[in-house]
């Protein structure tokens, strides 16, 4: 358990940080709460305070995301189309799934930028010539 210090504050060993964060998932408040802290500040000073605290985070943070990623395929497999959109647009990117609006000119240098925003915003209206003074 975490002793007192000198200056009356908690002193946590690299033992006991390593425990706190073992199953947090990355989380820096699972963290906080397994070691009974108050503060988000002392959980980023003793995570950082050793490399084997520091990968041991790292690598729990990544554990997590991994997780994420397997119940995405899980429900990628469930045939959840909106889980496919997402795979699709997020790690498809280069297979041209994306949610981007292109804009292709030949003549950069007729191009309209207001024109082009007014579209994108979906507010475009072709403007009439003006006829003069009448």
């Amino acid at each position: 358990m975490a002793r007192v210090g000198t200056k009356g504050k908690y002193a946590y060993t690299e033992v006991e940080v390593l425990d706190a964060i073992k199953d947090s998932g990355g989380i820096v408040a699972e963290v906080q709460r397994n070691l009974g802290c108050m503060h988000r500040y002392t959980v980023d000073k003793y995570v950082n305070k050793w490399a084997s605290t520091r990968r041991a985070f790292s690598d729990e943070a990544e554990s997590m995301l991994d997780e994420a990623e397997s119940k995405m395929y899980e429900m990628i497999r469930d045939k959840d189309g909106t889980m496919i959109r997402f795979l699709l647009s997020t790690k498809g990117k280069a297979r041209g799934y994306t949610e981007r609006k292109e804009i292709l000119s030949t003549d950069v240098t007729k191009l309209n930028i207001d024109s082009l925003i007014k579209e994108v915003k979906g507010e475009f209206n072709e403007s009439k010539p003006s006829g003069g003074d009448t």
